[in-house]
């Protein structure tokens, strides 16, 4: 009997991993289903234009603040309640540690299906994604980690050596196998004139923080216009507090020259890696995909505080000084040039295979589902 997969998509922020590990899927000949919830950034086909076949759930938001998004994710849950009680897949993937990834792993256990889970064992001590992140964990069977790091931390958190697999980043095989886009073409894709070297900046809340990073993204602020390179800057997530910060970047640009707000580049995104002088912000994508690219990142603040990181991130304190200094020195050549041919922690861009032959494989029986802690034993 062919077995059923569900592949969970929450935010563009996942998209390519699940259209990477959904595509993998359907050539280990796994019936697969991605459910995708809408972007509030706007409409995207990233996983439909590799061939998944797709189910959209609303996005259900209401405000950004603490209650609606309480609401929100209660609505999701009963979303994915109601397609996985449709389709009643016999695995479900989710990847990281977002809020509306939790509703799916709550629905999916209720559900009695078994959980995968992607980028698990990873730290983000600035984000109140950190403790989402572990909350999946222990609910999910089978657990493909991007770092030999994170997968130790699984083992510490007390999840069986035998159900992790070390897969790498499963994002990072769409962009290397991307082909290389000239500059000319992706300024074009744009609808813009090459501005010049510049800085790709991302900034998303610090939700753990009293502030929410705003002295951060302050600092952030002060430094990209003091070094009057031009700037694409992306969207704010749909976090607590996004929607004040993301106003306070529209803000700032309209004062500044020459700042070009994008919400989402989406598969622009790889071209904007290769071509920028500097990545500077908060993102996740600082640490994970630029090292792809040996691009010099400058990361702010305490939200990816604890991620595993290579030698092209230079970490700042909230504060213009601080940023200002990491700035300085991003943008030296010589730094740059001391990138050429670095490794990256999170893989080798063939994660998707990797968890496909797996999910494709694994035995679904009551080992699998009945979970206990490394080095425990189950008694009658």
């Amino acid at each position: 009997m062919t077995r059923t997969v569900c592949v969970v998509s929450v935010s563009r922020a996942d998209r390519a991993m699940a259209a990477v590990v959904g595509r993998a899927l359907d050539e280990a000949g796994v019936s697969t289903l991605a459910m995708v919830v809408d972007d509030p950034l706007g409409p995207d086909s990233l996983i439909e234009d590799h061939g998944v076949r797709t189910c959209r759930l609303p996005a259900h938001m209401e405000g950004d603040d603490t209650a609606g998004l309480g609401r929100r994710m209660g609505a999701l849950t009963a979303a994915f309640a109601g397609v996985l009680a449709d389709e009643r897949p016999d695995v479900v993937v989710l990847t990281g540690d977002r809020y509306e990834t939790l509703a799916a792993a709550g629905a999916a256990s209720l559900a009695g299906t078994v959980i995968a889970h992607l980028h698990g064992g990873e730290l983000t001590l600035g984000a109140m994604d950190d403790a989402f992140r572990h909350a999946i964990t222990k609910l999910a069977h089978l657990h493909f980690p991007a770092t030999g790091a994170a997968a130790a931390r699984l083992i510490r958190m007390g999840e069986e050596g035998w159900r992790i697999t070390l897969a790498g980043a499963p994002g990072l095989d769409l962009l290397m196998q991307a082909p290389h886009r000239p500059r000319a073409d992706f300024f074009r894709a744009l609808n813009m004139a090459d501005p010049g070297d510049f800085i790709l900046a991302t900034w998303h809340p610090e939700t753990l923080t009293t502030d929410g990073g705003a002295a951060g993204l302050e600092a952030l602020l002060t430094a990209l216009a003091e070094t009057g390179r031009p700037v694409l800057f992306t969207g704010v997530n749909a976090d607590p507090g996004g929607a004040g910060q993301g106003a306070r970047i529209r803000s700032w640009a309209e004062e500044q020259a020459p700042i070009h707000l994008i919400p989402s580049l989406g598969p622009l995104y790889a071209p904007a890696l290769a071509h920028a002088a500097v990545m500077a912000g908060n993102s996740s994508s600082g640490i994970i995909e630029a090292a792809a690219f040996a691009l010099p990142v400058v990361n702010v603040g305490d939200r990816q505080k604890g991620r595993d990181r290579g030698a092209n991130v230079i970490d700042a304190a909230a504060d213009p000084a601080a940023v200002r200094r990491a700035m300085t020195r991003a943008l030296d050549p010589a730094f740059r040039s001391s990138l050429t041919g670095m490794a990256n922690l999170y893989g080798d861009g063939c994660a998707g295979p990797r968890i496909a032959t797996r999910l494709a494989a694994e035995p679904i029986d009551d080992r699998l589902r009945r979970k206990t802690l490394q080095g425990e034993e189950l008694t009658a």
